[in-house]
């Protein structure tokens, strides 16, 4: 999922940055057991961290949680397409030009899209940017969707295959003049396996990190049991469409409803296909469970704008992935072992 584009989003932001390592901490402690809840406005969300244990003392939670905050804070500055001076800003910058130094991580961001990329036959594909840069989600009134022919000279800008990039010089490269990268569909879910990272080598094991719906649920609650995690309903603002138990994997989804806009009577909504430039119609959401949030994160973009059929074809080949996707008509479609996850491993219809 990508990160959130909304102006309001950018002045509380910008306001925040100052203080963004400040957090606010919401402590509860029963007999030897210590349960800390960290909120703070990063990748464009709010951004929540709850961590259960019973050993780490109260100086190893916070300790835990503000260096996961950091690991985010980090990705936020190399990936983000709202952050002055950020590496893909350069990137972008530099176009058509020279290739730009890049940090390991965001290098190992493009190699994990272009696999994404390739899997899904290009239904995912960060130089979407060069498109993306056309349409306008933030505003709330007098949105319209571009000029077809703009469109249609931008796609030629939209090409995985073409991006540069290399771990051993720790470059990136856009080789055409229009090109443009935008990693919000897996920046956020690899900002979250770094937090996650960050729990674990500091000694945590239960706990969550959520990233505006898209989180990693770590170990179990106190009492053995596994997470109850709830699937929004795309239609029904409010409701839940199932829920999950979860432990030990992240569960990313992937909707219609986040950011759109009404136009001459169509409903125009923020997750473009990158065959046509328009936003993908087989879908109302698609939610993939994965060992990994990156992995998660970029499929369930992928699996949305590919539609039910093939999207399951692609998690069904894949080894710990699962996936729930609601179609254009509303009718529910399950992977293979995703029914592991509901109550009494109940499956929906497919």
């Amino acid at each position: 999922m990508r990160f959130a584009h909304p102006f309001w989003f950018l002045l509380v932001f910008v306001a925040l940055v100052p203080i963004v390592l400040v957090s606010i901490f919401h402590e509860n402690f029963a007999g030897e057991s210590a349960v800390i809840k960290v909120d703070n406005f990063l990748l464009g969300t709010l951004v929540e961290i709850q961590v259960w244990a019973e050993q780490l003392g109260d100086s190893g939670l916070r300790l835990a949680t503000q260096q996961a905050f950091d690991e985010i804070l980090k990705v936020e500055n190399e990936m983000s397409l709202n952050v002055g001076g950020s590496v893909v800003q350069k990137i972008n910058e530099s176009a058509g030009q020279d290739q730009v130094t890049a940090p390991a991580s965001l290098v190992s961001v493009l190699d994990s899209a272009r696999r994404v990329s390739e899997l899904s036959g290009g239904a995912f594909d960060v130089t979407i940017g060069a498109v993306y840069r056309l349409w306008d989600f933030a505003s709330e009134d007098g949105a319209r969707p571009p000029a077809p022919g703009a469109i249609a000279e931008n796609l030629q800008n939209v090409d995985y295959t073409r991006v540069e990039f290399s771990a051993t010089s720790g470059t990136v490269r856009l080789p055409a003049k229009g090109m443009r990268l935008d990693l919000g569909g897996l920046a956020k879910g690899y900002a979250i396996d770094a937090a996650v990272r960050a729990l674990k080598d500091a000694g945590a094991q239960n706990f969550i990190v959520n990233a505006g719906g898209d989180m990693f649920i770590s170990g179990r609650r106190l009492n053995g049991e596994r997470w109850r995690i709830g699937v929004r309903h795309p239609r029904r603002p409010g409701e839940l469409m199932c829920t999950l138990f979860l432990t030990d994997c992240a569960v990313v989804t992937s909707g219609d409803y986040e950011r759109r806009f009404e136009y001459n009577g169509n409903l125009y909504h923020h997750i473009l296909d990158p065959k046509t430039g328009y936003p993908a119609t087989a879908c109302q959401s698609a939610t993939v469970v994965a060992k990994e949030a990156t992995v998660a994160d970029a499929l369930a973009t992928a699996v949305f704008v590919m539609g039910p059929k093939r999207g399951l074809q692609l998690v069904d080949r894949l080894t710990g992935v699962e996936a729930l996707i609601v179609d254009a008509d509303g009718m529910h479609w399950h992977s293979k072992g995703f029914a592991q996850f509901l109550p009494g491993g109940s499956p929906a219809s497919r």
